[in-house]
């Protein structure tokens, strides 16, 4: 009785008392080998394959690594070397009427003193790393604001008031309370920070060496006229040119000028990451309830990660701009994200989808303007203007900072063209997909029930008539 309770061994014999609790079981090697793994073949075709694997792959994971660092490094190869265009525009300026006649005739009418104390030295300074474009056309304050504003012509705008040429002469003349004459440099921070706080403190080096050189000049022009050393004054002590900054769209923290093209990076990381887990999800009842189930989900999923993403510089002091408008944006641009990942992964499969999407992510963030405004590199870098990726970080930079709002219109409709397009892609390879493997499934089907008899022949008796039928 008490032996018909105790675990039996495979051949229905007890199990021995050394082992009670029946964890270990007399196997022979015979059985271990057929419930066991084949046995590994170590034949040369085998290895030849899995080293070809190996190696595919390996050049693979290396040519994205090396592709993203020649990206990076060569957009910023030359930026050193390549010039910016800043424009300039001279109000009418006021004439010589309060000085005395003796005074007018020897000093040189405005548009002279302009060229030979400003443009013409400061251009000397500048040359190989800032160009000098005269805007004939723009002749008023607002419209060399709005001139900078937009960005469009030249990066930024140096205004010339009506009152330089007048006080220079005053200064020269040692006029009591004469100021420096003052030119204004209207830029945008916010258009590319990193670059642009480069630009503005290469100026500001050349415009400091510019004006001691021209106080050095001029100097010696007010000893000739006055006949004695110029007086101490503010025109003086302060430089006979002065500069005033004008910021249009300063940039209180640069971490959220690095949110602007950070969050994007990150939306396409999630959106990689999105599409690899819904890919997971199956319904085994019907393959179009598949299909809405990933899509239901993926959507669920990016609307999630937009919120997270898009709060973070409002839980932060000093935040620019507006958290509705911002949180919008980053969520058209992360259903774009989510569309353009997934047409790879239809088109290519899981595998080459995930590498070609990895390789768009390096192309966009050089050719984003994120990293280097593609005004200073190299005309390769030009190609981000067909990327969805450059009005992505463009538009949210507008909307953080009102920087080129006029061109967010344009941003929009891009990644909107973006979003349609792959989301037709994906839509159409779907469809084309889902009706081929139904018609597998009907074909299957189809075939399965189709029976067909076997065929029967009459056989041939010895006198060669029919006889009975017979199954062949």
């Amino acid at each position: 009785m008490a032996d018909s309770h105790r675990l039996r061994n495979l051949d229905g014999q007890p199990q021995r008392e050394a082992d009670p609790e029946g964890l270990y079981l007399e196997i022979t090697d015979e059985e271990m080998l057929e419930v066991g793994p084949p046995p590994i073949i170590a034949a040369h075709h085998h290895w030849g394959k899995f080293l070809a694997q190996v190696i595919a792959n390996g050049l693979a994971v290396t040519a994205l690594a090396a592709t993203f660092i020649w990206l990076y490094v060569g957009s910023a190869w030359n930026i050193d070397t390549t010039q910016i265009t800043y424009g300039v525009a001279i109000a009418p300026q006021l004439d010589y009427s309060i000085f005395p006649e003796s005074v007018q005739g020897a000093v040189p009418p405005p548009a002279s003193l302009i060229n030979s104390t400003f443009l013409q030295p400061l251009a000397g300074f500048m040359t190989g790393r800032f160009g000098l474009q005269y805007l004939d056309d723009v002749t008023t304050r607002d419209v060399a604001l709005t001139t900078a504003d937009r960005g469009e012509r030249v990066w930024s705008v140096i205004w010339i008031d009506e009152t330089y040429s007048r006080n220079l002469v005053a200064g020269l003349l040692g006029v009591n309370g004469s100021q420096p004459a003052s030119i204004e440099l209207m830029h945008d921070s916010a258009k590319h920070f990193t670059s642009e706080t480069s630009f503005y403190q290469a100026f500001l080096a050349f415009f400091r060496s510019y004006r001691a050189s021209v106080g050095v000049s001029l100097a010696a022009q007010a000893a000739q006229l006055t006949g004695k050393p110029p007086v101490a004054s503010t025109f003086w002590i302060q430089g006979p040119v002065n500069l005033i900054n004008n910021d249009l769209h300063p940039v209180n923290k640069s971490a959220q000028n690095l949110h602007s093209f950070i969050a994007f990076v990150v939306l396409y990381v999630a959106a990689i990451l999105t599409i690899t887990m819904t890919s997971r999800i199956h319904d085994p009842h019907h393959p179009i309830r598949q299909g809405v189930g990933r899509l239901v989900s993926a959507f669920l999923y990016m609307v999630a990660q937009v919120t997270v993403v898009a709060i973070v510089p409002w839980c932060l002091p000093d935040v620019q701009g507006s958290l509705l408008a911002a949180w919008a944006w980053w969520l058209l641009v992360g259903m774009q994200q989510l569309a353009f990942v997934s047409m790879f992964y239809m088109l290519l499969g899981r595998m080459m989808g995930q590498a070609l999407a990895t390789f768009f992510l390096y192309l966009s963030l050089c050719t984003s303007s994120s990293i280097i405004v593609i005004t200073i590199s190299h005309p390769f870098f030009r190609l981000g203007y067909g990327l969805a990726s450059y009005y992505a970080v463009h538009g949210a930079r507008a909307i953080y900072f009102g920087s080129q709002w006029h061109l967010l219109l344009r941003d929009a409709l891009a990644v909107t063209g973006w979003l349609v397009g792959c989301l037709l892609v994906v839509i159409v390879g779907y469809a084309w997909g889902l009706n081929v493997k139904v018609g597998r499934k009907v074909y299957e089907k189809t075939r399965s029930k189709i029976h067909v008899p076997p065929s029967r022949a009459p056989l041939l008796g010895n006198d060669g008539k029919p006889g009975k039928m017979t199954e062949r």
